[in-house]
């Protein structure tokens, strides 16, 4: 790798990235990863809990979000689609009731004292940045 003194890369270790449920996938390395083989991830946009958007283990509301009224209706459908999204992912796991399963949804783990170094990239109006656990995600302001 070019210049990677620089910018801190070491090459006997992995840095992952992966969007969406690439991301997932990825997030659920770094809670497998007990040789620490893995760095960093960089999990952009990562279906973290395909749980129904009712069940969850927290609550999201639109009243979350400050919202000019006028793009309330472009947020709401940008909200709206995550939930949409939950329900077709779900779907790559036939047969399985309990998706709260932190290798699917690893917003579920209760342990995540050895859990590597992540950053998650978010937009300003996703589902999670305004509902995550505080234990699980804390946002960066920009």
């Amino acid at each position: 790798m070019t210049h990677q003194n620089k910018i801190g890369f070491n090459d006997t270790q992995i840095y992952m990235t992966g969007d969406s449920a690439g991301g997932e996938l990825y997030a659920a390395c770094g809670l497998t990863d007990n040789k620490h083989q893995i760095r960093h991830l960089f999990p952009m946009y990562a279906a973290i809990d395909i749980t129904d958007t009712s069940k969850t283990i927290y609550h999201w509301q639109y009243s979350d979000y400050d919202m000019d009224p006028t793009d309330e209706p472009f947020i709401h459908a940008r909200l709206n689609k995550f939930i949409y999204v939950n329900n077709v992912i779900r779907l790559l796991y036939p047969g399985i009731e309990n998706v709260e399963n932190p290798l699917i949804s690893p917003v579920y783990s209760h342990d995540f004292s050895k859990f590597l170094d992540i950053t998650i990239i978010e937009a300003k109006f996703d589902y999670y940045l305004q509902s995550m656990p505080k234990n699980y995600v804390r946002p960066v302001k920009m």
